[in-house]
């Protein structure tokens, strides 16, 4: 699912392409602005994967918000934005490009041109890393060591890449699998008791406070899985 912001003043506009993106069952509109000032304070909430941006709000410009998103560290690898804009000024101001994945003028404006570019940008996100993904399961406490945590960590780079696949955690067992010519058993027990072993060596409160979850059920590959990806989508 591609968690969709809207920020645009002009009332009619903004109700068209929310009705109209949300006729696809990949796209969740995540919440619609109307200013600014509103689309600065839901981005910084809800972080959605894009936002579709006017320039030409009313509070604050669409300038100055991407300006203020940028602040914010985890945004910088992010280039999530969606621009549309009569203003050739505002356009020709843009400091911040890197944010921004496509300008679409209002002359060209186009509902079929927004949905493909925002399924282009979702196509495109930027590449997990072994690296990224052993970094996160040491802070767990996982034995990054194991085989158990090497097939995690595969696992978790075919969810992230293919989030379908999290339906049925099987699936991605059998990717592995595949990969390294080994019984389909041996992986998910494998993934198991690297998990198992995690939950041994970390008391409940580290659990709770690492994962920001209530920790009151047993960490299942089906469940942990896709927290993690979570994480780094995020």
């Amino acid at each position: 699912m591609i968690r969709v912001m809207i920020a645009e003043d002009d009332t009619h506009l903004n109700h068209l392409c929310c009705n109209y993106l949300t006729k696809d069952n990949d796209i969740q509109i995540v919440y619609s602005a109307y200013d600014g000032e509103e689309a600065l304070e839901k981005y910084k909430e809800l972080k959605p994967d894009v936002l579709i941006l006017d320039l030409g709000l009313p509070k604050m410009n669409g300038l100055d918000v991407i300006n203020n998103i940028c602040l914010d560290e985890s945004e910088v690898d992010k280039c999530n934005i969606i621009i549309f804009s009569g203003d050739g000024y505002l356009r020709s101001n843009l400091f911040n490009a890197s944010k921004v994945f496509r300008i679409i003028p209002k002359s060209s404006y186009n509902y079929d041109t927004i949905l493909s570019t925002i399924k282009e940008m979702h196509f495109i996100k930027n590449v997990l890393t072994d690296k990224q993904i052993k970094d996160y399961l040491c802070f767990l406490n996982f034995n990054i060591y194991s085989d158990g945590t090497a097939f995690l960590i595969e696992a978790i780079k075919i969810a992230y890449d293919k989030p379908v696949l999290m339906k049925n955690v099987k699936s991605i067992y059998s990717k592995i699998s595949e990969k390294y010519t080994i019984p389909h058993n041996t992986v998910k027990s494998s993934i198991r008791n690297s998990i198992d072993t995690m939950e041994r060596n970390t008391t409940r409160k580290e659990i709770e406070t690492k994962l920001n979850i209530p920790y009151s059920r047993k960490l299942t590959p089906k469940f942990f899985i896709p927290l993690v990806v979570s994480h780094f989508e995020n």
